[in-house]
């Protein structure tokens, strides 16, 4: 299976760019989250929401092969109060609404091929944080989406824990803030994963003994580059 790999965004339209005429190449394509909030004041409110619209057009246009993901910049619109930096007051209501009126199209969590997608990364503290909150005996590749799901519906605060690498006081991040360096001292052992949500070099991955996590390109300089996996 090859899978087409959409990072941070953050207002940009490079992703049109980069798909066109290489769409039908691809078995899926998944969208990395952090749709809004661009990083470097460039973008207009109404150039932001648009870019959002026609991503969401396009999953509608496309919708067995294209993947929506939540990320933190999402978060606090999806929620209605900031809980990250660039959060923008004069488009808020907007942008809640263009979330909650398509909630059913985007996802915290996605699996392909035992690779698992987040936005930032499950990490085995958060996974061990959830086992206790939510008296749940074992979590693995079978049933984590399941798991987050029930997270995500019951408190979605649980997906936003921010650990001391990111300015946060917990120890351990969850899957819409884990830092790289989250990833390379505790990230989920034995699991492939793939993630936005870090600015990284093109082709950027953490390998270890029995698993990589793949790290999506920001998109921030004039190299863009699709991270294409065959999985």
């Amino acid at each position: 299976m090859k899978v087409a790999v959409i990072g941070d965004l953050h207002g940009k339209d490079c992703w049109k760019k980069l798909l066109e005429g290489k769409f039908d190449s691809f078995d899926k394509v998944i969208f990395m989250g952090d749709y809004s909030d661009d990083s470097w004041v460039t973008f207009t409110d109404e150039e932001i929401s648009e870019n959002l619209r026609n991503v969401i057009e396009f999953k509608k246009n496309h919708n067995d092969n294209v993947e929506l993901l939540i990320g933190n910049h999402d978060f606090q619109y999806i929620v209605g109060y900031p809980t990250a930096s660039r959060y923008r007051k004069s488009y808020a209501k907007e942008m809640h609404e263009i979330f909650n009126d398509n909630a059913d199209l985007f996802k915290m969590i996605h699996i392909e091929n035992n690779y698992i997608f987040t936005h930032a990364g499950l990490t085995n503290g958060w996974i061990d944080y959830i086992k206790v909150q939510y008296d749940i005996k074992d979590i693995n590749i079978d049933n984590v989406c399941n798991v987050v799901n029930i997270v995500y519906n019951n408190d979605k605060e649980d997906c936003n824990v921010v650990s001391f690498r990111r300015g946060g006081l917990n120890k351990f991040a969850g899957p819409l803030w884990a830092d790289t360096q989250d990833l390379l001292e505790d990230a989920w052992i034995g699991y492939n994963q793939v993630v936005g949500h870090n600015r990284v070099k093109p082709g950027s991955v953490i390998k270890k003994d029995s698993y990589t996590i793949y790290m999506a390109d920001h998109f921030d300089t004039e190299q863009n580059k699709l991270l294409v996996l065959d999985i």
